[in-house]
């Protein structure tokens, strides 16, 4: 999902650094939102990856 589906296609504030800090904001929500969907449905396939491996 686009990140102007989430925001709209107009800025919030008045300024650059707002907005630009809106808009990292919103893809930092939106990769947290990925990142989520990802271990939903691949929980088994990445548990080896979170889990100590003895030597």
């Amino acid at each position: 999902m686009p990140i102007t589906q989430w925001q709209g296609n107009k800025a919030r504030y008045i300024g650059l650094r707002k907005n630009l800090f809106d808009l990292r904001r919103m893809a930092v929500v939106h990769n947290l939102h990925v990142l989520a969907r990802m271990s939903e449905t691949h929980a088994g396939a990445i548990s080896h990856l979170t889990t100590p491996q003895s030597a």
